[in-house]
């Protein structure tokens, strides 16, 4: 038990003592109330302990906020690199695509060489035979 603040030493105890207390003190000193804080802190060994508590706290969001957008981040280039893929994919389907018509084309010109020569055999040999 902290005699000057009145508190047990837990965190929620010391809150409104310290602040109390605090009070208090500022309003028979002026002068040594900002000295005091700055020097030496609240001084109330509760107050340090809810001061810890809440900076772990503070720690401890920034921290897991900090994870979550670092893990979002590694998500958005994973999708990236996901289309980047998928449209890679699709380009090359597109000229495999291109590929294959102008294979047909090509396909359906041989067989129209095939036929005029097959037609120009029947006349050289018609000539020949006549």
């Amino acid at each position: 038990m902290d005699e000057s603040v009145g508190t047990a030493d837990h965190a929620f105890g010391a809150e409104n003592g310290a602040v109390l207390f605090f009070i208090f003190q500022f309003t028979e000193r002026r002068s040594d109330f900002i000295g005091s804080v700055t020097a030496a802190g609240f001084r109330t060994e509760a107050g340090e302990y809810l001061v810890r508590v809440v900076v772990m706290m503070v720690v401890m969001i920034v921290t897991a906020a900090a994870v979550l957008v670092m893990f979002m981040i590694v998500m958005m280039f994973a999708a990236a690199v996901l289309v980047m893929f998928m449209f890679v994919f699709m380009i090359m389907m597109v000229f495999a695509a291109a590929v294959f018509i102008v294979f047909m084309i090509m396909m359906v010109f041989a067989a129209a060489v095939f036929i005029v020569f097959m037609i120009m055999m029947v006349f050289a040999a018609a000539v020949f035979i006549v």
